[in-house]
């Protein structure tokens, strides 16, 4: 090989292997290399590639591989002037920026089990989107279990747009098979007999938008309004088929539809939403299944192990807690009565105590109570008995009573306000007002691992802790326990939102203060890594988002589960009302005997000491 040519597959190779040169090597392989290079430029002049690339093992560079009087890296690069990367069998390089969006790849293999498949799902990304073609170099044909072997490994890796090329023999172009498969519906493959340049050996895919009855395999367990059955019967059929809808069901269950595809429902009635298992999560990661239908998000202490997924909203956790209900109309008074108010009533009644006091120019107590106390309930006083004192005592007087006027005015117009408006009691916002509530939060393993262990919520709560099981969690909650305080996600908080909309007054709310919630997590449906249905997924979601759909299919599955009696739906009706009755006396009534019996005891200790005195 030149020393040119080598220089330049150095310069635009990321790390090149050893080697330089395809190992094709025979007697006579030019009719071979010039089928490979001619139905390259076949593709090239089609699709325009940015980048070739080559994965072969052990590759040789002695002038003795050579095949012909050319090679595929130098027919590349000086024909087609495209840059060209030649790799080995490295694999923790992963090309997702290096290479351009439209790339070819040529794996060469000895064997169909080759690890060079591997390498090449380890090391590219959108691999549904790019064209491979595999060339095997063989003495015999293989039987077609070993190539339907071969394909459901390509599968396997989600490499879809690929052709299998066998140069079998020793020399002729006539010992040649092509081969390509599809994965929809189910795995088959099938050979190429036409022309090689026929416009069938197109074989590259943009989108993959039709199936043509994919089965999706997709476990579930009943997460209402998230994702849950419910029955479809057919039209002229009396047969009832599992029909999966919810917030996220109904958007898995559209875009199978979209792709064409259809789908297998496994119902898993060990998993839940409090104990979604680690197993449960990561079966896209061992590719068990092609996208799981129950969204997730980093919340979870297992999420950065899976391989792919695709967001589709936001989500986070937040302290719930019961609102604080209205105070009592009994203890209006106590509200109106404020501090300022109860200290100037105290001064006035001082004041006109110690008026009386001088006035009688002697400490005599129970003149002075009496003129105070009667003097603030608006008293008549006799004419004579006000001009017989001096003018300072009367103003003093005439003073007490101007300020008594006001401040029963005030008194008076704060209790009309508060008698005409619901007054709330102090709410619980920060973990302080929770601390003094005396409030636990009822929790289960999950959550309080997942919350409070990773610190993602105050840790001083900790002590507030009530840990239980995960059904008996839900049935409080979904119950609107208000003797509990709880941790609830977005999704929960909208459900529970939805449950209390029609009381007349809520029974919980979020705590307002910032570190009563997580912060924002993506929610992600899992999926396969560079999963060939992504692309897809992505064109579907922004269409639905676009014209509304996902709204209304959110509200009306919300409204379904309802209907279904998923959801625990209260109202007035399911909840006593208070209506007025004694209980509003109550408080009034005690302190209205209380200040009647201290009277008596004033008038019967007035009373004793009178007959003392005579």
């Amino acid at each position: 090989m030149e020393p040119v040519a080598l220089l330049i597959i150095l310069i635009n190779s990321l790390k090149a292997s050893a080697a330089y040169e395809i190992p094709l090597s025979s007697e006579n392989n030019q009719k071979n290399i010039d089928f490979i290079s001619n139905y390259t430029e076949f593709l090239y002049e089609r699709h325009n590639f940015d980048t070739f690339l080559i994965f072969c093992d052990n590759c040789s560079h002695s002038s003795e591989s050579a095949i012909g009087e050319t090679n595929l890296p130098q027919y590349l690069m000086r024909d087609l002037q495209i840059p060209l990367i030649i790799w080995g069998m490295e694999r923790r390089v992963r090309f997702k920026h290096q290479l351009g969006l439209n790339n070819l790849v040529f794996i060469y293999i000895r064997q169909l089990r080759d690890p060079l498949l591997r390498v090449a799902s380890e090391t590219l990304t959108d691999l549904h989107f790019t064209a491979m073609m595999v060339i095997l170099k063989t003495e015999t044909i293989p039987d077609s279990r070993a190539i339907k072997d071969f394909f459901e490994n390509c599968w396997a890796f989600n490499i879809i747009n690929v052709v299998l090329i066998i140069f079998h023999g020793k020399e002729t172009i006539e010992d040649l098979k092509i081969f390509r498969y599809s994965p929809f519906p189910w795995l088959a493959f099938e050979e190429v007999e036409e022309v090689v340049f026929d416009e069938r050996m197109n074989f590259i895919l943009e989108y993959i938008n039709d199936t043509r009855g994919y089965v999706f395999d997709t476990p579930i367990f009943m997460n209402p309004p998230s994702v849950f059955l419910t029955p479809y019967e057919q039209h002229h059929n009396n047969i009832s088929y599992p029909y999966i809808t919810g917030t996220a069901g109904r958007i898995f269950h559209e875009f199978t539809h979209y792709v064409n595809g259809t789908i297998n429902v496994v119902l898993n009635c060990n998993v839940s939403f409090y104990s979604y298992h680690k197993e449960t999560l990561l079966l896209a990661a061992l590719k068990v299944i092609d996208i799981g239908v129950h969204p997730y998000s980093g919340l979870l202490p297992y999420a950065n192990e899976t391989s792919g997924s695709y967001p589709i909203g936001y989500t986070n956790a937040c302290i719930i807690v019961p609102v604080i209900p209205e105070i009592h109309p009994s203890d209006y008074i106590y509200r109106s009565l404020q501090p300022t108010i109860l200290g100037i009533l105290f001064l006035e009644l001082l004041s006109l105590f110690l008026v009386e006091l001088l006035r009688l120019r002697t400490f005599d107590f129970g003149e002075g109570v009496i003129y105070a106390f009667g003097t603030l309930l608006f008293q008549a006083m006799e004419p004579q008995r006000f001009q017989q004192r001096k003018v300072l005592l009367r103003v003093l007087h005439l003073l007490v009573v101007t300020v008594n006027v006001l401040v029963e005015s005030t008194f008076c117009a704060s209790l009309t306000s508060l008698l005409s408006t619901t007054v709330y009691g102090d709410q619980i916002d920060t973990p302080e007002d929770l601390l003094r509530s005396g409030l636990q939060i009822m929790v289960n393993r999950y959550e309080k691992e997942i919350y409070f262990d990773s610190e993602l919520l105050p840790a001083v709560l900790r002590p507030r802790l009530f840990q239980v099981n995960a059904t008996f969690s839900s049935w409080n909650k979904n119950k609107l326990n208000t003797n509990y305080a709880y941790v609830a996600t977005s999704m929960e908080w909208r459900k529970l939102n939805l449950q209390q909309q029609l009381l007349w007054k809520p029974k919980f709310r979020l705590a307002s203060a910032g570190d009563m919630c997580t912060a924002s997590y993506f929610l992600r449906f899992p999926m396969q890594w560079d999963s060939p249905f992504h692309s897809a997924l992505i064109k579907f979601f922004f269409v639905i988002q676009e014209s509304g759909l996902l709204k209304v299919w959110e509200d009306r599955s919300i409204y379904h589960a309802i209907s279904l009696n998923l959801l625990y739906y209260m109202d007035n009706d399911k909840i006593p009302g208070q209506y007025f009755d004694w209980t509003y006396l109550q408080k009034p009534l005690l302190i209205y005997g209380l200040m009647m019996l201290g009277a008596i005891v004033c008038f019967l200790v007035e009373l004793w000491l009178y007959q003392r005195r005579n």
